[in-house]
């Protein structure tokens, strides 16, 4: 979640310049397209006396009065951030005295003679736990060794970014998934909010619902159980704080995530965002303490005789500790678990699959979405029917669903093969859209029809319906797959 390596000198301003001058590499490819940077977040940086990476700041008016060297590298890499993508605790890193942010980076300064976090190496016995990583597209670097080192080192949870507003995905997060379960660490992931980048707070909350769809198509289409710890990031400065209430999106996200059955919701924000923080941007009392997932970095070395936000979750102490081992020298966010922040919750529940019809070309269409379903109802685009089955809310048979532009059809497969070769005849892909169970676990089966005059496949948990229908112009294709009571 953080991405970048900050060089910091403690000589003359000059000396600071020149170190500014140091090659900064890309996290990701920069497409030359991208012009918004003004509308990026600030970013991680560690303090060390090695190479500089990843990325880095798009603020116009980035300045710290705790770390003016941090606004300068910020203001010299700043071409090199993608507008689209985001590690966790990018914007803590970069003050800014702009009337729409508070004072984000929330340090604790120890001393009067130290005047930035330390660099942290995963051998020193007196540092909080280090219960939890977590790792975006910044960390591309990481192998299977490295997942088995952090496993050696008492690290726990590997918190994996999926997915940022509605269009970024990791382009990692498949490899990092495999990757942990190999080692045998307990996974989380985390979504970057966008929120739109508004000013409007009925924009927040429409594009926190459409944001928490896409977190979980991605998280559906990786395989991720439903009762994994599903993590929202909120920190994006380019989100109007003075008019958008983030509490109430983050609300309105979390409900769209239970409806969509990951309700085992947590968020991650800095200290000073939270009412105890003075910042009253994320309410605890109605997010609750225990959900809450605290950034707050001490000046100075923490330690274990030392803890702070005991309350919440979890801490997230240091963007800078360095893991003796690793295959590069590169650092890594690193928090304590208070409260099993990052567990998985109880055993995945099965979620409705809703069937809406469409009198005007007679399709029938299947969702797992309430808002989708709901939106399609609101637009005219025909009736619900109900709900016509349960299916797993993650984990089981994958149902893919199509497209077809020309006859403006949808289709269900669960047959990969028919999935890929209907994409080279017409049809667009749209994924995961939701789950089937196996045979001997199936409660419901859901039949297949095909109608050849309208170019038509229609699916029903109605035997009898599925008897009728073969008396009037439509094939009997048996069992397209199995469903639940509830």
């Amino acid at each position: 979640m953080r991405n970048f390596r900050k060089i910091i000198t403690l000589g003359l301003l000059s000396s600071i310049i020149i170190c500014i001058s140091v090659v900064v590499k890309a996290d990701n490819t920069i497409s030359s397209t991208s012009t918004s940077l003004s509308q990026s977040s600030s970013s991680h940086f560690s303090t060390s006396s090695s190479s500089t990476t990843n990325q880095s700041s798009t603020s116009n008016n980035t300045s710290s009065s705790n770390s003016p060297v941090l606004s300068s590298i910020s203001s010299t890499v700043s071409q090199f951030i993608q507008s689209d993508n985001h590690p966790m605790g990018y914007a803590w890193k970069i003050q800014s005295n702009s009337t729409n942010s508070f004072n984000p980076l929330s340090f604790i300064k120890l001393s009067s003679t130290v005047n930035a976090p330390a660099d942290l190496s995963s051998d020193n016995s007196n540092l909080p736990r280090k219960d939890a990583v977590d790792i975006s597209s910044a960390q591309s670097w990481m192998t299977q060794t490295d997942f088995d080192n952090l496993k050696k080192q008492g690290v726990k949870t590997v918190v994996i970014k999926l997915t940022e507003g509605t269009g970024y995905t990791n382009p990692y997060a498949k490899s990092f998934l495999q990757m942990a379960k190999n080692s045998g660490l307990n996974i989380a992931t985390y979504h970057y909010a966008r929120l739109g980048d508004t000013s409007d707070q009925a924009t927040a909350n429409s594009q926190a619902v459409a944001e928490a769809e896409y977190f979980v198509s991605v998280a559906r289409n990786l395989g991720i159980p439903s009762n994994t710890a599903m993590i929202l990031d909120c920190e994006s400065p380019a989100v109007n704080i003075n008019s958008v209430d983030w509490t109430l999106a983050s609300l309105s996200w979390e409900k769209e995530m239970v409806l969509l059955g990951y309700s085992n919701v947590k968020y991650y924000t800095s200290q000073s965002w939270t009412t105890a923080g003075g910042g009253n941007l994320m309410e605890e009392g109605q997010l609750g303490k225990t959900n809450m997932w605290l950034a707050q970095y001490l000046y100075g070395t923490p330690s274990s005789s030392n803890l702070q936000n005991t309350k919440f979750g979890a801490w997230q102490y240091s963007s800078q500790m360095y893991y003796v081992g690793a295959s590069h020298y590169q650092p890594i966010d690193t928090s304590i678990d208070y409260a099993n922040l990052f567990s998985q919750s109880a055993a995945p529940v099965n979620v409705p699959i809703y069937r809406l019809y469409n009198p005007t070309n007679y399709e029938h269409f299947y969702t797992a979405s309430l808002n989708e379903a709901t939106t399609l109802i609101q637009i005219g685009w025909g009736y619900s029917e109900g709900i016509s089955y349960y299916a797993p809310a993650s984990g089981g048979i994958p149902v893919y669903r199509l497209y077809n532009p020309y006859i403006q059809m949808h289709m269900y497969t669960t047959d990969s093969n028919e999935y890929n070769v209907l994409a080279t005849r017409g049809w667009n892909q749209e994924g995961v859209a939701f789950y089937a169970t196996s045979a001997s676990s199936g409660q419901v089966p859901v039949y297949r029809l095909y109608n050849p005059q309208i170019l038509q496949h229609l699916y029903t948990t109605d035997l009898n319906e599925y008897n009728v229908l073969a008396t009037r112009g439509w094939n009997q294709e048996g069992i397209a797959w199995y469903g639940m009571l509830n």
